[in-house]
């Protein structure tokens, strides 16, 4: 019944899967069902980080709304236009992120700058999100990121895959600041929100800005949506 109220929107929406491979489903089964047992661990971590109890998030992540995707970025075969890049900066709506990826990820540090995150074999690439933003009063802040385009006739423009899980906490969690992270010096920043609600308005405010941009692109030619969406 969790899965399935009224209160869970569309957020548990059957998968669709394509007929061909038939290994792909229990693959991605697999992986999404150790990146979930992986994602509760960090968790720990992070509450032991914290200075909480080792189980505080538990209770708000035992029946996540979390996704995976499976991202592929063709070669290159034109010059991209000024400012198109594989994937524009933003940053991501859940707890955490655990990618698996290859060349082309950026990451905005504190001073703003725009750094390489280096592909190491074997390794996964976390990064925070909003929600655990908030539940840290930005303590630990959502890692801005992008995806570069490679130079066109360098040996990494070739086809890119990444494998991203989004570890997202039940919709009915409310986001609120760890007791750990306010004081007197370090107020509150961020009133308390539900899970659900948050991705709602964050999705609602996604397509009103996709249909804004259509609707301008029509008129004018071109839009600068990055700008735009900063806004």
């Amino acid at each position: 019944a969790y899965y399935k109220s009224q209160a869970s929107g569309t957020l548990f929406m059957p998968n669709i899967w394509p007929p061909a491979p038939r290994e792909l489903r229990p693959l991605l089964e697999e992986y999404f069902r150790v990146m979930t047992e992986f994602g509760v661990d960090l968790h720990h971590l992070f509450s032991i980080a914290l200075g909480l109890p080792e189980n505080y998030f538990d209770d708000s992540i035992d029946k996540p709304f979390s996704m995976f995707r499976i991202l592929h970025y063709p070669s290159i075969t034109d010059t991209p236009e000024p400012g198109q890049i594989r994937a524009g900066e933003h940053s991501d709506y859940d707890n955490l992120t655990i990618c698996a990826i290859e060349e082309g990820l950026q990451a905005r540090n504190r001073n703003g700058d725009w750094v390489d995150v280096p592909v190491i074999e074997e390794a996964l690439v976390v990064n925070i999100g909003d929600f655990l933003m908030r539940w840290t009063n930005d303590r630990w802040v959502s890692t801005r990121h992008r995806v570069v385009n490679p130079a066109l006739g360098s040996g990494n423009n070739r086809s890119r895959l990444s494998l991203i899980y989004f570890y997202e906490c039940n919709y009915d969690a409310v986001i609120d600041c760890a007791p750990t992270c306010r004081s007197a010096e370090t107020p509150q920043k961020y009133p308390p929100i539900g899970a659900g609600d948050y991705m709602t308005e964050k999705y609602t405010r996604q397509a009103r800005l996709e249909e804004w941009s259509q609707e301008h692109a029509e008129a004018y030619g071109t839009v600068d949506t990055e700008s735009r969406f900063k806004q």
